[in-house]
């Protein structure tokens, strides 16, 4: 509106200062013909240049309307990528975590350098804290290696062995946890270990970022 505003006032300034340089050269030009022959440059710009002022003003009236405005003040998302072996478990349920308790500044995304499946028993003890990763698929590392990430987590000390570095990460943070899979036991028991490594990994996560 301001824009707008002060657009409109330069036409203006432009006309006023057209007309008066007009009627200054018809007090002294008495020839018609060289009053005409004067004055004609000075009509014609006199429709150019507030045609090429409206102009500039649409172009920018119409990129202000293309360009996404931030609705509610909030600052991007921070990148986060947790890294673990197979993409199975732990990471599985870091992003999930992460997603959970601090969605609203983290956008957690996580894959493996040996790629498998989602456990399913991840799966189950997420969704008895009401957050479904069912939906997630076991993803390799150079996925996402065109992406550049404020934090890359390492949550197993074979995945840091095997991915130290990460080109587009800002910062690497290694924290080792348990594989819940690799231990034994009848089903009640891995559940409960599961439940246990979800546990630690929600504490660690609410240290770190909460």
């Amino acid at each position: 509106m301001q824009k707008t505003c002060a657009g409109l006032l330069l036409i203006g300034s432009i006309l006023a200062a057209f007309g008066g340089v007009a009627a200054f050269i018809f007090l002294f030009v008495r020839d018609i013909n060289v009053y005409i022959l004067i004055l004609s440059p000075i009509i014609l710009a006199c429709y150019q240049i507030p045609a090429a002022v409206l102009y500039g003003l649409y172009k920018r009236a119409r990129q202000s309307e293309q360009e996404p405005e931030d609705t509610d003040g909030s600052s991007p998302k921070e990148q986060v990528l947790f890294v673990c072996t197979h993409n199975s478990v732990r990471s599985q349920m870091a992003e999930g975590l992460m997603n959970s308790l601090y969605g609203d500044r983290y956008e957690a995304h996580s894959a493996g350098t040996e790629p498998s499946i989602v456990n399913p028993r991840a799966v189950s003890v997420l969704l008895e804290l009401e957050i479904d990763i069912s939906h997630h698929r076991s993803m390799h590392v150079n996925e996402f290696l065109s992406q550049e990430f404020d934090y890359v987590i390492t949550v197993c000390d074979h995945a840091h062995g095997t991915c130290p570095v990460f080109p587009g990460g800002k910062k690497i943070i290694h924290h080792s946890f348990v594989d819940p899979s690799s231990l034994q036991g009848k089903e009640q028991e891995m559940q409960a270990a599961f439940r246990s490594i979800r546990d630690e990994i929600k504490d660690w996560i609410a240290k770190e970022f909460g």
